[in-house]
């Protein structure tokens, strides 16, 4: 059976959905966040989400008052997927679930990564502004009614 058109996601639906489903091993109580890092041919690098350096308790732990404060213990998303993405090559492009904080968009201006695709804003605009200052094009990808949540659709 074939699978119909409109079922079909894009390729920038597909690695937010992998940046999404990234975001659900967070660890940081105040916000769950996902990052995909993907080559110039759509291949996948690295992936990524944000909590506590690797052998440290989790940020559930590690913070007073996640309600209230944000974390000073978790590693974001985006530096986490930068780290493991060992490939220097140019032109990638980073799906990540929220708009990159300003020290995450001077790593991804660091790391070669020519594209990013936001799921949502990041409170503070000073990301978006190293991205711009740079050349780095940036994009919302909104929420797609129509995209499946996971599993097959045959027609």
């Amino acid at each position: 059976m074939a699978v119909r058109d409109a079922a079909r996601l894009s390729r920038d639906q597909y690695f937010m959905a992998i940046a999404k489903a990234a975001a659900r091993r967070a660890t940081c109580r105040r916000r769950a966040v996902g990052a995909v890092v993907v080559d110039r041919r759509g291949r996948i690098l690295s992936t990524g989400y944000n909590g506590s350096p690797e052998g440290y308790p989790h940020c559930e732990v590690l913070c007073s008052d996640p309600e209230h404060e944000p974390c000073r213990w978790s590693v974001h998303a985006e530096i986490n997927a930068l780290l493991f993405a060992e490939n220097r090559e140019p032109d990638k492009t980073l799906y990540v679930t929220t708009g990159p904080c300003r020290d995450c968009a001077l790593a991804i201006a660091n790391a070669g990564v020519s594209r990013v695709v936001m799921g949502e804003p990041y409170r503070d605009p000073g990301g978006l502004e190293v991205l711009a200052s740079g050349g780095i094009g940036h994009e919302y990808l909104p929420p797609s009614e129509d995209a499946p949540e996971g599993g097959c659709v045959h027609a």
